[in-house]
């Protein structure tokens, strides 16, 4: 491989390795080895930035892409947004390679740290964390979710490569795995996502519709501002004091309570404010006491409140074209699987989070043409992309 491509893989993968172990009880313990995993953060970062160097090629495309980089950048960072934007960094880094050994290499990566922190806690170097309420644990990771989460991406990751080439007996396997996961952990809502993602490939399977027309990449496309509605109507416009909220509160684990709790303490601003979340870490720590518990889990609800109307709107804009983009160009398994990702958001807080979805590396090529996205989204031998 040429040594930009090496380069970046490289950095993506330490930055990939690091980031998961820093959900675990690795970085959930703090101390030398979480300040080890930080510090690997950013040389992964560097190594990424650093292959930059061998590209000379400066157009239109790449210069709007910096300026609204530096903008969302500095939005991020007085808000403390700083995984956001380590994420965009990367993406753009990202933007000259083929997607197809991108997705390859993050899977890899995602699977060995994911093995390795389940590994650790089984032959008892780390503990987990235990739900008392549900009564699971994470088997090593910061919470009984982050596992089904990563197992999401790798599902999704791992029918994107395969392709055409995918097995029913794959898909019942992945589905098997899927429930000893959700039996050990509890955690409901990637599992349910899982099975009806392995549901629809399986359709897809059956009657080799490969590819969607224009209308199903716009159906796509709409897929993030629709979850966003959804997320606003959901949580901020039903009152959890009636039948109908209170059953939908504990269904979702009272999200609406909190959810319409945050938004009566903060505003929703143009360019967004620091949030003082309360999180289970935070109370396990002693710092909070489980009466002041306060988070938004809704990934929409969230980057509103904290990173304000400005943000939300570049990314939901950014997302809606890549997701057409990206489905046009690549086929139907990757336009579901970012709807996947976009329904996902409307429960869990982790939408931008790249090493929950490495299918954020697309953002880097949200101003690339219709040619370029052909070249970057095939996922045969493909060449690397000249920017």
């Amino acid at each position: 491989m040429e040594a930009d491509k090496v380069i970046f893989l490289s950095g993506l993968s330490i930055w990939l390795f690091c980031r998961i172990l820093l959900t675990s009880r690795y970085g959930y313990n703090g101390g030398f080895i979480a300040s080890f995993l930080g510090w690997g953060l950013y040389l992964g970062i560097c190594l990424c930035v650093f292959s930059e160097l061998f590209n000379a090629v400066i157009d239109l495309g790449k210069i709007l892409l910096i300026a609204c980089l530096i903008v969302l950048g500095f939005l991020l960072w007085r808000v403390g947004g700083n995984d956001i934007a380590y994420m965009l960094i990367i993406a753009f880094t990202a933007r000259r390679f083929c997607f197809k050994d991108i997705l390859f290499t993050a899977m890899v990566c995602t699977a060995i740290s994911v093995l390795f922190v389940t590994i650790s806690f089984f032959v008892g170097i780390i503990g987990q964390t235990f739900d008392y309420n549900r009564g699971n644990g994470s088997l090593g990771f910061g919470w009984t979710t982050f596992l089904s989460h990563y197992y999401l991406l790798l599902v999704t990751g791992y029918s994107v490569l395969r392709g055409k080439g995918i097995k029913l007996v794959e898909l019942l396997f992945m589905g098997l795995v899927d429930i000893l996961i959700f039996k050990a952990t509890g955690a409901r809502n990637s599992f349910i996502l899982v099975l009806v993602y392995l549901a629809v490939v399986g359709v897809i399977y059956k009657t080799a519709h490969w590819h969607f027309g224009k209308i199903g990449c716009f159906l796509v496309a709409i897929s993030f501002p629709v979850c966003a509605l959804v997320s606003a109507l959901l949580y901020l416009t039903v009152s959890p004091y009636t039948a109908l909220g209170s059953m939908l509160n504990e269904l979702l684990s009272f999200r609406l309570i909190y959810t319409q709790r945050a938004f009566s303490l903060y505003d929703v601003s143009l360019f967004g404010g620091i949030v003082s979340w309360v999180t289970q870490s935070s109370i396990a720590s002693g710092a909070s006491t489980a009466s002041q518990y306060l988070y938004v889990d809704c990934s929409y609800l969230n980057e509103l409140l904290n990173y304000g109307w400005l943000f939300f709107s570049a990314m939901l804009t950014a997302l809606s074209v890549i997701s057409f983009r990206a489905t046009q160009s690549g086929g139907a398994m990757v336009g579901i699987a970012l709807v996947v990702f976009a329904t996902h958001g409307i429960v869990d807080p982790q939408l931008l989070d790249l090493h929950y979805c490495t299918f954020l590396l697309l953002l880097g090529s949200v101003f690339d043409s219709r040619a370029s996205w052909i070249t970057r989204m095939s996922f045969s031998d493909c060449p690397e992309e000249t920017a």
